[in-house]
């Protein structure tokens, strides 16, 4: 089975498991929903009862299938829509990534936002390698691309509603051969992380946090883990609270960036 196909089954395979949620009145906020890639309480657990233990590429708890959006990302869900990070013109010199917004009832596109890859040594089959994630709040999209363009998009239009590109304004290193990780929702705030290198106190590289206002896109705080990482890091950073304090924890060790707001300089 060729690479695309795999990857189109895992749309399909969370299509079938997740519309009986998806279809359950949709309303804004719908618990069901599946704003992050690990599910609405970011630890891969679905309340929803019911769902298909079996299905096939044959037909089987088939509702449909998409070779355009074939990715490694995987897909969110909410509002009724399925949202997910692609590669856009694939295998021409116009290739890029865009974000893409399917009707989860029919497969059928309704947007697409698409931007241009530029001046990176990630491998053709590493595009598009981050996940989206919603806001359940405003209903808005966001991304981070493996060139580091950060975008805030309106989940209903697909039209962009800020952007930020990290490699030119906080140094971020073009995620070592593709390995982006996606951002989060906070509140009032969308974080992203990545190794960066920078200029002044930020001049030495650093697995860094970013948190922006998720409505405008201005900088609110920056925190930095340990100076010189060997590596980046291979698992995408999740909320969680420990002992009442908020976290953000991710790496492969245990490592945690606290949810405190210092300003961003």
């Amino acid at each position: 089975m060729s690479r695309s196909v795999r990857s189109c089954s895992l749309c399909l395979l969370l299509l079938a498991g997740f519309l009986p949620a998806v279809f359950a009145g949709t309303p804004s906020k719908d618990p069901l929903d599946w704003p992050h890639w690990r599910g609405p309480e970011m630890n891969g657990i679905s309340r929803e009862k019911g769902l298909v233990g079996s299905w096939s590429l044959e037909g089987e708890n088939l509702l449909w299938r998409s070779t355009e959006v074939s990715t490694r990302s995987t897909p969110i869900i909410m509002n009724g829509k399925v949202y997910l990070l692609s590669r856009n013109s694939p295998d021409s010199t116009k290739e890029g990534e865009k974000v893409i917004a399917l009707d989860a009832a029919t497969g059928n596109k309704v947007w697409e936002n698409a931007y241009n890859i530029f001046l990176t040594d990630v491998p053709a089959e590493r595009v598009g390698w981050s996940c989206v994630v919603g806001d359940p709040e405003t209903g808005n999209i966001f991304s981070l691309g493996v060139c580091g363009i950060f975008q805030g998009i309106d989940g209903d239009t697909g039209k962009t509603l800020w952007q930020h590109s990290m490699s030119e304004e906080y140094g971020i290193i073009h995620t070592y051969g593709g390995r982006t990780n996606n951002p989060l929702v906070f509140e009032d705030l969308v974080i992203i992380s990545g190794v960066m290198t920078g200029w002044g106190e930020y001049a030495v590289p650093a697995h860094r946090f970013v948190a922006f206002d998720k409505r405008n896109g201005q900088a609110v705080w920056i925190s930095s883990t340990r100076l010189r990482p060997l590596d980046t890091t291979y698992s995408a950073p999740v909320l969680t609270t420990i002992n009442g304090q908020k976290m953000i924890v991710f790496g492969s060790v245990a490592r945690s960036t606290r949810c405190n707001r210092e300003p961003a300089r």
